[in-house]
């Protein structure tokens, strides 16, 4: 157990520790320029942290090198590795290249069908919903039905069939047909924004989703399902979140033992697969992802 936690907050504290070593040298000159696209993102990356930590970038200034990140995002998003990422090859999928608010869009998720492993979704802000059945070759838009283009994430359950979800910036969508047709889910909350939706990893029909007032936010909260997305329930978790409920971690190894964070940095940990919460005492920043995985 104890070796688990180490993993996850590990990870938490490589991207904690790089931006305060960058807040601690505002003047650093710009890096030698890299040659491949993920380096000179990487790069890109760096140069927003640094001057958004030390102050340097004005809010105006953030998005103009954004956009630039953005454009680089571009040049990768339609990449395929069929060798565990050794190589990767070029795919025609023709996502849209422009969108309104964030410029281009930006892919949110893609998701395995964990029993048809040639079935695979992609979710865009702002672009829908793509659909794969061919591992990755060929992509279709597969967004008939959504009431907002707006997708930040895609997860599926099984229960005899299949059942698909998209959450969005207006809500909760469901479709029982991989994607074809979509159809807006009501559920009790003040404000619709919802970010990620992830199943237990017991296939139990338990599924958490979350919830908030937009990016970052004010206030957030965590739902649950019991019945493979029906009804949904607050899942409790405890004390004031200051930001959306954003994410979810969870892991075959033990379903059991799940992980949420809210955006701007409060995690959460549960033991008992998501019935009781406790807070953690580590404290970092905006938090973009979030996952654990078992240490022998």
């Amino acid at each position: 157990m104890k070796n688990t936690l180490y993993a996850l907050t590990l990870a938490a504290l490589i991207a904690s520790g790089t931006a305060f070593a960058q807040q601690t040298t505002p003047n650093t000159p710009a890096p030698t320029q890299n040659n491949t696209v993920n380096d000179r993102r990487t790069d890109q990356q760096d140069r927003i942290a640094n001057g958004v930590q030390s102050g340097q970038l004005t809010a105006g200034e953030t998005r103009n090198v954004e956009s630039r990140e953005a454009n680089l995002n571009r040049e990768i998003k339609d990449d395929r590795s069929a060798d565990n990422g050794k190589s990767w090859n070029k795919i025609d999928a023709k996502l849209p290249e422009t969108c309104m608010y964030v410029i281009y869009p930006r892919v949110t998720k893609i998701l395995f069908d964990p029993k048809d492993h040639n079935l695979v979704w992609a979710s865009l802000e702002l672009g829908g919903v793509f659909r794969s059945e061919d591992a990755g070759l060929t992509w279709k838009i597969t967004s008939t039905g959504l009431i907002s283009d707006d997708v930040h994430d895609v997860g599926v359950m099984h229960n005899g069939s299949r059942i698909l979800f998209a959450t969005t910036n207006e809500g909760l969508h469901v479709s029982h047909d991989d994607g074809d047709n979509w159809k807006w889910q009501q559920f009790a909350s003040k404000k619709p924004y919802t970010r990620t939706i992830t199943p237990r990893a017991d296939g139990a029909g338990v599924a958490f989703m979350t919830n908030g007032d937009g990016p970052p936010g004010s206030w957030g909260r965590l739902l649950r399902t019991r019945d493979y997305g029906k009804h949904w329930e607050n899942a409790g978790l405890p004390g004031d979140l200051q930001s959306s409920a954003w994410l979810v971690a969870a892991n075959r190894a033990n379903p059991d033992l799940l992980f949420a964070s809210s955006a701007l940095g409060q995690y959460f940990r549960s033991d008992d697969g998501g019935e009781s919460w406790e807070a953690l005492p580590r404290r970092l920043t905006e938090t973009r992802a979030l996952a654990w995985v078992p240490v022998s």
